[in-house]
């Protein structure tokens, strides 16, 4: 995530100062022309520290735009001797060296603007930048706010803030800044995808559609967002429309992994494992090490019946990436489908102590229990499900039977109740399985 690099602060020192004023005034283009005029600036007899540092910055600036950053540097660090209380002058030393790539003494230097100004904007939202790209979120949230209290009309500041504050969890706080964003500028396909994912994080799928389609009138061919909107589509049981959305990214970009794993996907719902499987092989003969192409293959030959070749492909993805939960609950299907339920069991148990809060295994967990008719353990995980996601129609029926198996009839009665009215061709479709 980048903003404009240079030149956030020059507008202050044009607007304080007649001298530098006529230079501000020219193209950026001109470099020449910005260069003849600082230089005149700083030879007038007279002039003061101050003054010398603010033509020194905006010199640093005019050469970083131009690429000559060591050039750059060198009028920075004679501003920053100058003037070591003007946060701009900072600022603008570690711009430059941030392009240069010496991340750390850039930081280093936006800490001390901060340290000068705690409200300096350009350095909140250099430091925020960096504090984001490190992973430190909240860090970076803090700056873009403190920046946008002393400029609430930075549409980028806002969409960078919203980006903080989605990683952090908020989508609807992240959602809130992008729309504030939007009253301002108009936005660009990246904005557009980006406020896309977070409509989809929010389950909001048809505002994420428009989004993503609107993404799409700039850049008709790009193959990330046509395998979103298709992840969009398959959300919304449009599994067709879903298709030839992952389809158009694999035309448009043919090694795009996530064309080919949500085609795959799709395939599988639709009960075509055999189609998936070739979906899956197509995609480990591009990139053969693709951990989740393997982990979808092991799936959709367990779908065909082939419990012993899926558990062998998991058996060395769960060697080489023992944390990952995914594996674990696929293998811990492929045993239950070989009914040793011990071993199912143990990998079901290994993927939750992973990942707790895996919708996945603790379903699997569950089915599995109510299945061996270990109910009250069965209800423990389905409870655990709904309270995650109390829209899961093939959880409430499961819930409903362990339920009734447990003498509690108005439970079980409610839960079946509320699967039905979710899904009513999914019960139709589970009853009949079960000849409930």
């Amino acid at each position: 995530m980048r903003l404009g690099v240079l030149g956030l602060a020059v507008a202050a020192f044009c607007a304080a100062s007649p001298a530098l004023a006529a230079n501000c005034s020219l193209d950026e283009a001109d470099l020449p022309g910005r260069v003849a005029t600082c230089e005149r600036i700083i030879a007038a007899p007279g002039v003061t520290d101050d003054t010398a540092a603010q033509a020194r910055v905006i010199l640093a600036d005019a050469y970083g735009a131009a690429g000559k950053l060591e050039t750059a540097l060198a009028q920075a660090e004679i501003a920053v001797k100058l003037a070591p209380k003007q946060p701009v002058a900072l600022v603008t030393r570690g711009q430059v060296l941030a392009l240069m790539g010496r991340v750390d003494a850039a930081l280093s230097d936006y800490d001390a603007a901060v340290g000068l100004d705690p409200t300096a904007g350009a350095a909140r939202i250099r430091r925020g930048l960096i504090r984001y790209d490190r992973g430190d979120y909240e860090g970076a949230r803090r700056d873009f706010t403190v920046a946008l209290d002393a400029d609430a009309d930075d549409a980028a500041v806002y969409v960078a803030r919203a980006r903080a504050i989605y990683v952090l969890g908020d989508s609807d706080s992240a959602l809130d800044d992008m729309r504030k964003a939007e009253r301002l500028e108009k936005f660009t396909a990246q904005n557009l995808a980006f406020k896309g994912a977070i409509l989809q994080s929010l389950g909001r799928y048809p505002e994420a559609l428009s989004a993503y389609n609107a993404a799409l009138k700039f850049e008709p061919r790009n193959a990330p967002v046509l395998a979103v909107k298709g992840r969009v589509l398959f959300g919304m049981g449009l599994e067709q429309e879903g298709e030839t959305a992952f389809r158009a990214a694999q035309r448009a970009e043919p090694d795009n992994e996530a064309g080919y794993l949500g085609l795959a996907e799709v395939q599988l719902a639709r009960g075509s494992a055999e189609l998936a499987k070739a979906t899956y092989e197509a995609l480990l003969k591009r990139q053969p090490a693709h951990a989740e192409a393997r982990e979808g293959l092991a799936d959709a030959l367990l779908a065909l019946g082939h419990p012993d070749e899926a558990i062998a492909i998991l058996d060395a993805l769960v060697k080489a990436a023992p944390a990952e939960a995914g594996p674990y609950v696929v293998r811990g299907r492929a045993w239950a489908a070989k009914t040793d339920e011990t071993r199912a069991l143990a990998d079901y148990d290994k993927a939750l102590a992973l990942a707790p809060q895996s919708i996945e295994a603790l379903y699997a967990r569950g089915v599995l229990q109510a299945q061996a008719k270990h109910d009250a353990a069965a209800l423990k995980d389905f409870d655990a499900l709904l309270k995650l996601d109390e829209t899961d129609a093939a959880g409430l029926w499961w819930r409903a039977r362990v339920r009734l198996a447990l003498g509690d009839a108005a439970g079980a009665k409610a839960d079946r109740d509320a699967a039905q009215k979710l899904a009513p061709d999914l019960i139709a479709e589970m009853d009949k399985s079960t000849g409930a």
